[in-house]
């Protein structure tokens, strides 16, 4: 996978990670977010006109963290977002 660009916000309380890259020529957007007990990871592909959602983290097997009482430092969630990366990119070069 060839990175175009990555953004990456961690906080107190919330992240935001964006990748964008470029997979068997394939242009792909991978978002990450975490805030007030809810996690989010989707990926989508780009066809050239926009962006198609293609799976979410729970097509990916990975049950998203809702616990209020299980706060997460900023650390933690960055780690959390590179491993849903990297599974993102493992189903993305099985697809394309």
């Amino acid at each position: 996978m060839k990175i175009i660009i990555r953004n990456s916000v961690h906080v107190t309380s919330t992240s935001h990670d964006c990748l964008i890259a470029e997979i068997k020529g394939k242009k792909i957007k991978i978002t990450y977010q975490a805030y007030n007990a809810s996690e989010k990871c989707n990926t989508e592909f780009f066809d050239g006109d926009k962006l198609n959602h293609v799976f979410s983290i729970l097509d990916m097997g990975v049950r998203p963290e809702n616990s209020a009482y299980n706060i997460w430092n900023e650390e933690k969630r960055k780690k959390r977002a590179d491993d849903l990366f990297k599974i993102a990119e493992s189903m993305c070069n099985s697809i394309i």
